[in-house]
């Protein structure tokens, strides 16, 4: 990429967006999903299964958006609701080259990014679409949301060559959560 992020439109068909909206809403709901600390009210979870097949799924394609081989580390998804918002930040090494997909608004909710000048680029993604973005080195952000829910989709990744290729399926994570002995075995058949 040669700018700081790329919109691709289309990148999963609308019907198939909307669906996984659905499932990961309703996975929300059953098993009572909170907030994290970037996002305190909006339901976060971490590697949702139905997300780590797109997460895999979507390599290939990436790989030639990038224009180099990129290794998946881990995937993470938010229902945003009235009045959230996302402060400007920068990503984690795992998240050398990230993706937003929209899933499904009531409202279109820019995304803001600051491009290879550092100006404010203000990207407007419908349901299917997707933001590529250099998620380490491009401050990016959300303003207020003015709807009442909008679900998305983040899918990380790293360069195979880069920096931070070590990071691949978000490999020190998951060694630092052993060591501290905060890992807690997910059963996947439970994201379903």
């Amino acid at each position: 990429m040669k700018e700081t992020y790329e919109i691709v439109r289309n990148f999963i068909p609308v019907d198939r967006s909307k669906d996984l909206s659905e499932k990961f809403k309703e996975y929300c709901r059953r098993e009572v999903v909170h907030g994290d600390l970037q996002v305190p009210n909006a339901p976060s979870v971490h590697n949702y299964l139905y997300f780590m097949e797109l997460l895999c799924e979507k390599t290939s394609q990436l790989n030639e958006i990038c224009g180099e081989p990129l290794f998946p580390t881990y995937c993470y998804a938010r229902v945003y609701g009235n009045n959230d918002s996302l402060a400007p930040h920068k990503d984690r090494g795992s998240c050398d080259i990230s993706v937003t997909v929209n899933l499904d608004c009531d409202v279109v909710w820019p995304i803001y990014i600051n491009n290879n000048r550092r100006q404010k680029v203000e990207c407007l993604l419908n349901p299917g679409d997707a933001m590529v973005y250099r998620g380490i080195e491009a401050v990016h952000w959300r303003e207020e949301f003015n709807g009442q829910e909008c679900t998305q989709v983040f899918l990380h990744y790293v360069r195979s060559r880069g920096p931070y290729k070590n990071e691949y399926f978000d490999r020190h994570r998951f060694i630092n959560m052993i060591k501290s002995g905060s890992y807690v075995y997910e059963n996947l058949d439970d994201m379903l």
